[in-house]
């Protein structure tokens, strides 16, 4: 199903999803957006309803306020070509507990963008970019849940375990943790 033939979607372009008009939506999938790249300024801010959400490869940039008070969904995946998320993008979601981020490259992050979230909300990112995440802009806010990404149980060798206790692999959208020699589900 393309973003244009739902009811209730504005759309500006062909690419860019500005603002739903319909604030009952409960779920925001790939397949709704995956013919676009942008996802507008409050595109779908304050759909309280909102539980699941899906960002496709597709999308390059996530606008401001995109998802900000949608205080119902609990996992957030980034994928790599994500490289804009706009001011307070995720602000007030505050029962996201899990963001995994895929880009060895940290986003441009704007202002107060996961701010407002579960208090224990992680942040799983790529264990070699760790470092790049604390250095960028606005990133640095975050470093407490930070937690480290491995591609596979075959990269644990590169873990600095006197920094990191766990690692992290992330497959079919479940995260595993490996901590004290074995794995276990997250």
């Amino acid at each position: 199903m393309s973003l244009s033939i739902l009811t209730g979607i504005q759309t500006k372009s062909n690419v860019q999803f500005d603002r739903l008009v319909d604030r009952t939506i409960t779920e925001v999938t790939a397949d709704m957006l995956k013919n676009l790249t942008f996802i507008g300024t409050n595109a779908f801010s304050s759909c309280m309803q909102i539980t699941k959400v899906e960002i496709p490869d597709s999308i390059t940039n996530v606008g401001g306020y995109a998802f900000n008070g949608c205080n119902h969904f609990t996992y957030l995946k980034i994928p790599s070509t994500v490289t804009n998320i706009g001011n307070s993008a995720f602000n007030f979601c505050s029962a996201l507990r899990t963001v995994v981020i895929c880009n060895s490259v940290p986003p441009t992050l704007g202002n107060n963008s996961f701010t407002n979230a579960h208090s224990a909300m992680a942040m799983y990112v790529p264990y070699a970019a760790i470092d790049t995440y604390i250095a960028a802009t606005n990133w640095a806010a975050y470093v407490s849940r930070y937690r480290p990404l491995v591609e596979s149980a075959e990269h644990l060798q590169v873990i600095d375990t006197t920094i990191y206790t766990q690692a992290y692999v992330l497959d079919e959208d479940k995260i595993y943790v490996y901590s004290n020699g074995s794995w276990r589900e997250q």
